[in-house]
C-alpha cells in the first residue's frame, strides 16, 4: 500500500467518531431509509473503497487497528440525527488526507451511497447527487435492524480429572521484558502436525455486532485464561482445559461511549498476584479510559480500589478540557511493576488533526491496592521540567499526543518502565512546534 492510499483510507476516522451537523436551516423532507441512491452508484462507491480504504477499514468496513469501523450501531448512533449532507460534507472536506476536496462531487456521492448501503440503508430509483440543498433535505435516521443470530452459550462439563498446568503466562508478552518466549517444549516441530482443536471460545455475542478484528492476548494463571472481548471490552475468565466461561464482567460507560477513540476489545488485561490467597486482581482499562480492578477468582469489582473499583483516568490527567468529551483512551493493558500500575493511552486514528492544540498522552502510575495516583510523567515536558526548553515558542503549552499506545515493558529489579512514544501533534507536520521536542 503506498503512502497516498494510506492517507486516503484513514480519512474515515472522523466519520465514525464525529457528527458534524450543518447549521443551515433546511427542512428535511425524507429519510435515507426511503431509498436515496441507486444500485448503479454502489459499484463505483465499492471500487473507490476497495482501491483506497480497505487496508485500514477492513473488507467489511468493520475497522482494523489502522481505522475505525464505518458500519454498525456505534456509527449509526452517531449519525442518526444528522442529514446526508453532513456525512457528505465531512467526507468531502477531509479526504483525501493530503488533498481534501480534490475529487469530483459524484465520487463523494457514490462513496457515501456505498457506506449507507453497507449500513442496511436500501437503494432506490433516485441517484444521490452532490447538490447541497438536496442533500440537506435527507435525514439520516436509522435503517431497519439486520437479522442477527445469537450465539447460544454451552458451558463445559464438570471434569474431575486432575488439572495439569505446565506454566503460566501472567504478562501480556510473557514477561516484563516482552520476550514473547516460553521454555515449554512439549509441542515441537515433529508433533505439531498432530495437534487438534480441543475447544473454541467465541466472542460473537460480546457486543452489538461480532468483532472481526480480534487482537487480545489471553493471560493464564492457575489454569484460567483472562481476556477481553467485544466492542464494550467485556472481561472474561475461561477454564483453559475445557473452554468453559467461568465469569464475565461488562462495564457500562453510558454517556462516555460517543467519545471513545477506539471502540474495540483491546489487547487484554493485566494480572496482579497478591501475597494473600484468593485476592489476585485483574486490572484493565475500558474503551472510555477508566481503570478497573476485579477479583481474579470471582470477577467482582474491588470496591476498595478507586471509587467502588473504578479510577477515572480522564480526570486523573488533570487537563483543562472537559473530561467527558476529550478523545483519549487505551487499547493496551497497563503493566504492573512493584505494585504500581503504569498506564499508557491512545487517541483517534488519524494523521492530520484538525488543530494543533491536543491533549497530551501522559503516562500515569497508580497504587495497585488503593488506586491512588502516585505520579505522572509528562511526555511533553512542562515548565521547569527537563527538556522543556526543547519546545520552542511555548509550543509545549498547546501540543498534544505523544502517547504510549502499545504494550509497555519493564525491569522490576531496576524499577524501570520502558515507554515507546508516538509522535507529537501531528504525525507528518511539526512546523507549529519548533525545537528538538523531547521526549
Amino acid at each position: 500500500m503506498n503512502g497516498y492510499n494510506f492517507f486516503f483510507c484513514c480519512l474515515f476516522v472522523l466519520l465514525s467518531c464525529t457528527s458534524n451537523q450543518s447549521n443551515d436551516k433546511v427542512q428535511a423532507e425524507k429519510l435515507a431509509v426511503e431509498g436515496v441512491f441507486t444500485n448503479q452508484q454502489l459499484k463505483s462507491g465499492e471500487d473507490l473503497y476497495i482501491k483506497n480504504c480497505i487496508a485500514c477499514h477492513g473488507t467489511d468496513l468493520r475497522g482494523t487497528e489502522g481505522g475505525n469501523a464505518l458500519i454498525g450501531d456505534h456509527f449509526i448512533n452517531k449519525w442518526k440525527d444528522s442529514t446526508v449532507f453532513d456525512l457528505f460534507s465531512i467526507t468531502k472536506n477531509t479526504m483525501p488526507k493530503t488533498n481534501p476536496n480534490s475529487l469530483e462531487g459524484k465520487a463523494y456521492s457514490d462513496l457515501v451511497a456505498y457506506i449507507l448501503h453497507k449500513n442496511q440503508y436500501p437503494a432506490g430509483n433516485q441517484e444521490l447527487n452532490s447538490n447541497k440543498i438536496e442533500l440537506k433535505k435527507i435525514a439520516m435516521g436509522t435503517p431497519l435492524p439486520p437479522e442477527r443470530i445469537s450465539m447460544q452459550f454451552k458451558p463445559g462439563q464438570n471434569d474431575v480429572k486432575p488439572q495439569t498446568i505446565e506454566a503460566d503466562w501472567r504478562q501480556h508478552r510473557g514477561d516484563y521484558a516482552s520476550t514473547n518466549y516460553s521454555s515449554l517444549d512439549q509441542i515441537n516441530k515433529s508433533n505439531v502436525k498432530n495437534l487438534k482443536v480441543a475447544w473454541r471460545w467465541k466472542t460473537d455475542n460480546f457486543g452489538p455486532t461480532p468483532e472481526f478484528y480480534f487482537k487480545a492476548t489471553p493471560l493464564m494463571a492457575d489454569g484460567k485464561l483472562f481476556v477481553t472481548a467485544g466492542s464494550n471490552r467485556t472481561v472474561a475468565s475461561i477454564d483453559a482445559e475445557t473452554g468453559e466461561t467461568l465469569w464475565t464482567f461488562r462495564f457500562d460507560e453510558k454517556e462516555r461511549k460517543p467519545y471513545v477513540p477506539r471502540q474495540n476489545s483491546g489487547r487484554g488485561v493485566a494480572y496482579w498476584t497478591s501475597p494473600e490467597k484468593g485476592k489476585d486482581r485483574i486490572i484493565y482499562v475500558t474503551p472510555g479510559f477508566q481503570l478497573i480492578a476485579l477479583n481474579a477468582g470471582t470477577g467482582n469489582l474491588i470496591t476498595a480500589f478507586g471509587k467502588d473499583g473504578v479510577v477515572d483516568l480522564k480526570k486523573s490527567l488533570g487537563t483543562k478540557e472537559d473530561p467527558l468529551t476529550i478523545p483519549i483512551g487505551s487499547t493496551s493493558p497497563p503493566i504492573i511493576v512493584n505494585n504500581v500500575i503504569v498506564v499508557g493511552s491512545t487517541f483517534p486514528v488519524g494523521l492530520a488533526p484538525a488543530t494543533k492544540s491536543q491533549v497530551r498522552g501522559d503516562i500515569m502510575g497508580f497504587d495497585i491496592k488503593s488506586g491512588k495516583k502516585l505520579w505522572t510523567f509528562h511526555t511533553i515536558p512542562q515548565k521547569g521540567e527537563e527538556g522543556n526548553e526543547t519546545w520552542e515558542n511555548n509550543s509545549w503549552t498547546y501540543t498534544g499526543n505523544v502517547s504510549a499506545w502499545s504494550p509497555l515493558s519493564a525491569d522490576a529489579e531496576l524499577g524501570y518502565v520502558y515507554i515507546p512514544l508516538e509522535a507529537a501533534t501531528g504525525d507528518f507536520y511539526g512546523g507549529h512546534r519548533p525545537g528538538n521536542n523531547l521526549f
